[in-house]
């Protein structure tokens, strides 16, 4: 069989017309972009000329393309972020998000999904004990921060530019419309950190303990009532918030955003770390996923005060059976 030598670059150009959408201008798009003829174009286009590495680089860049010659099908391309041990790492990665949620939340069409084995992160940031707790578990335990090695919490630890990025990162999520969707389950990793913490003494005394516990038991207060309102801020614009229960284990943690013109995935791994990819098919078999899950799970914020009572109410008696045991 005669293998066409430009097959890859007839694969990219087709990428490219379907991100454009509006194929009727797509020649002249691509013509402007490369400051070539629309007969040029189609030349390309047919595989007749071979495209630059320059103007390749052009097109890639423009229109946000990853890897797109890694083509083989099963290969899915992932950008992710090293994190080491540095004391400026956990600054770097809120940074990290916090400029893809400033993207986000500027597309007047962007929605984020969460199946969230743990309870999403932007959560925590409005309490500032618990916040700074987690900010310290991150960096002892999940970075190896070696500041961090031989220290016991202490809410002072916590570098000041931290604590004002992670409220900003709290902010902004306010104002992005969310979809959660939680299992029985999804506060456990929480209880358990701060369990193996006050066992280990790598906090202070269970006065804190206590203290941490009172502060995540207000955060899971605020979450029902914006569970029962709807909303994260009252009715403001674009704060629209969605609570699913799902019987289904979720395994790992998964974001969907959903944006006007482009779809990101965001997958967690090393418990820490997460994996950003744009590849359309990936995402639509992942959102296929999300979508039976959804269908499959209770929405909270729309189901009888019965149902959703009764799942706050296993929440708070977990918080209140481990602080009971605090003393």
């Amino acid at each position: 069989m005669k293998i066409n030598k430009f097959n890859h670059q007839i694969e990219l150009l087709e990428k490219i017309k379907e991100k454009i959408q509006h194929t009727y201008s797509y020649a002249d798009e691509i013509a402007d972009l490369l400051q070539i003829s629309k007969d040029a174009v189609y030349r390309r286009m047919r595989g007749e000329t071979a495209l630059s590495l320059d103007e390749a680089t052009v097109l890639i860049t423009h229109f946000k393309l990853q890897n797109p010659f890694q083509l083989s099908q099963g290969s899915v391309n992932f950008d992710y972020t090293t994190y080491t041990s540095d004391s400026t790492e956990m600054y770097r990665y809120l940074k990290k998000l916090s400029d893809d949620l400033t993207h986000i939340q500027l597309d007047q069409a962007s929605e984020l999904i969460f199946c969230a084995e743990d309870i999403p992160l932007f959560h925590y940031f409005d309490f500032p004990l618990l916040g700074a707790f987690k900010l310290f578990y991150w960096q002892k335990s999940i970075l190896y921060t070696d500041v961090f090695q031989d220290k016991v919490f202490s809410e002072e630890l916590i570098d000041e530019e931290l604590i004002i990025l992670s409220r900003r990162l709290s902010q902004q999520y306010k104002h992005v419309p969310s979809i959660e969707i939680w299992t029985e389950n999804t506060i456990n990793s929480l209880l358990k950190q701060i369990e193996f913490y006050t066992e280990a003494g790598y906090i202070r005394s269970n006065e804190t303990s206590l203290a941490i516990c009172k502060e995540l038991r207000l955060m899971v207060e605020k979450i029902e009532q914006q569970t029962i309102q709807g909303h994260k801020n009252e009715g403001q614009t674009r704060d629209q918030f969605q609570l699913y229960l799902s019987d289904i284990t979720i395994g790992n943690n998964c974001i969907l955003a959903k944006l006007a013109e482009v779809n990101y995935l965001y997958l967690s791994f090393n418990t820490f770390n997460v994996l950003k990819c744009e590849d359309s098919l990936f995402i639509e078999e992942n959102e296929r996923w999300i979508k039976r899950i959804i269908d499959n799970s209770i929405p909270l914020s729309k189901c009888s005060q019965k149902i959703r009572n009764k799942f706050f109410s296993e929440i708070y008696k977990k918080i209140d059976a481990f602080m009971e045991m605090l003393g």
